[in-house]
This record gives C-alpha cells, structure tokens and sequence, in this order.
C-alpha cells in the first residue's frame, strides 16, 4: 500500500493531477520537485492520503518545495489525519498527535482540511477545517430503524449523522479495552426485540475488532438484526472478509489508500472525497 499525493489547482473541475518528481536518497531521506510554472502565483492545494511516516516527510518536504516557489496561497487536504489515535500525553508514550501538528506549523499552509478527525485535541493543536461524516455518507441508500454508536466517544458523532439522514433511534453500545494489550472484551447493548435493519457508525477501521465484537453481540440478542457499518476511514489491516460475515454492506471513504482496492467489491461503498475537498478549497483560496 502507498501513500498517495497529488497536487491541484483551485481552478480545476475535474481532478487534474499537476507533475513533481520525488525519490529516496540511498541513506533514507525524501526529496521532492516541483516544476514553478505549475505554483507561481498559483492558488494551489496537496491532497494527500497518507498510510505511514515516509509518505509523511514526503507531504512535509513536497509542500516546502511548493512554499519556495511562492504560490498565491497554499492549502492542505489530508483526512486522515496520522497521529490522532495519539492524542494526549502519557507517561512513557509520544503525544504523536501533537509532534506532527508542530510539523505541519512550520509550512506557510492558508488551510488544512481534514475528515471527520477522530479526537477533538487536534483543532487545538492545529487550526483545521473538517468534513463531518454526514456530509459525505448522506443520502444513504438503506432505510435504517436506528443508528448504533460503538462506544461513548462515537456518540455525538452518530447524533449528527442520524439527524441528517432523519433517523430518530441512537443505540450506544459499551466495551472494555485492556489498556495493556489492546484486547477487547465485554460488549454490551439491549438489542432484545430490536429486529430490523441497523447502521454501525464510527470514525475509524483498523483491525475491525470493535465492529466483529459488536456485531457478535447484537446477533447473539436479536437473531432478525441486519447490520451495515459506516466507517469515515478504512484501514482495515486485518482485511474485510470476517466484516463481510457480520455486516450485509460496508461504506466508507477513500480518505485511506488501501480503499482504492475496495471500489469494485459490490458489497463495499467507497464514498470519494475528492469533490468536496475541491470545492472548499476553491471557496476558501479563492
């Protein structure tokens, strides 16, 4: 899986991709260029979809390259935001989040726009911009009885989303993670005589634990329940088969690059982004 990053023109319709040249020096190091004729006075923006820490330097070194050929204004797409898992401090551990934001300060950036970021500490690390999830999975094609909220921290998340796609009925659901492994355990929901058809909504895919565990437990109280599941971001690092067991459709964005190998499977929507980026950044640089 690579990082992808592109670079546009507010000027752009369509997804016109403008050339840069990049490598890898024998020792490691990134290195980028950028033809000025296509940056000079420009308005100009990167949308990156980033899955590691060399497509990062990669960004951080392209949008230097891009600063010193002194563009109109320079603006940043990046929706999955890298980092955001780690977002506080912790004895021992890095405040990762905050390292990358105090990179990205550094870069002479008009805005950065982001997807429904998973931790509120990012907007006060950094000064983004968000799609909120609804905006990009609305309209859905599946009238759903109720949305289900995997834990407490997708709540207010799923608020917004079923008020935009009309659905009066919010199920939040509990889990226990041991902070020491990682391991889930302890699901629960009152799903008894709940039949019908629901959507599981949260912010990020990684290994699908939360959505398998979940799924098992809402299957075990309400045999009748067919679950979809919306997820903004989709890495998910341990494949989609044991999902497709459990949940009739997944529907996702392509903010991951690993989801530009999920657009033809016919029980996976991939919502693109594209457009939405392109037309707040032709709104806010002008």
């Amino acid at each position: 899986m690579n990082d992808i990053i592109t670079i546009h023109n507010t000027i752009d319709e369509s997804p016109v991709c403008y050339p840069y040249k990049s490598l890898i020096f024998p020792g490691g190091e990134p290195h980028v260029q950028v033809d000025p004729q296509y940056i000079t006075d420009k308005n100009v923006w990167v949308d990156a979809r980033i899955c590691s820490a060399d497509g990062f330097m990669t960004l951080l070194c392209l949008l230097d390259a891009i600063d010193h050929c002194r563009p109109r204004r320079m603006a940043l797409f990046l929706p999955y935001y890298p980092g955001a898992r780690q977002d506080r401090y912790q004895d021992g551990t890095a405040f990762t989040l905050q390292l990358y934001g105090r990179a990205l300060r550094r870069i002479s950036l008009h805005s950065i726009l982001v997807l429904d970021p998973h931790s509120d500490m990012l907007r006060a690390i950094v000064d983004v911009d968000a799609i909120e999830a609804h905006e990009v999975a609305i309209p859905l094609n599946n009238k759903y009885r109720g949305i289900i909220a995997p834990d407490k921290g997708a709540s207010g998340r799923c608020a917004k989303f079923a008020s935009a796609a009309k659905i009066d009925l919010i199920i939040e659901a509990r889990k226990v993670r041991n902070p020491e492994t990682g391991k889930l355990s302890n699901f629960s929901i009152d799903m008894r005589h709940r039949a019908g058809r629901y959507l599981i909504v949260d912010d990020i895919c990684d290994g699908g634990g939360t959505f398998i565990g979940l799924a098992d437990e809402i299957k075990r109280q309400s045999p009748d329940c067919n679950l979809d599941l919306w997820v903004s971001h989709g890495i998910f690092s341990k494949g989609y088969d044991e999902l497709l067991n459990r949940f009739d459709k997944i529907i996702t964005t392509d903010s991951f690059p690993s989801t530009y190998l999920m657009e033809f499977h016919n029980r996976i929507a991939v919502r693109p982004l594209w457009y939405h980026a392109a037309h707040f950044m032709k709104e806010r640089l002008g």
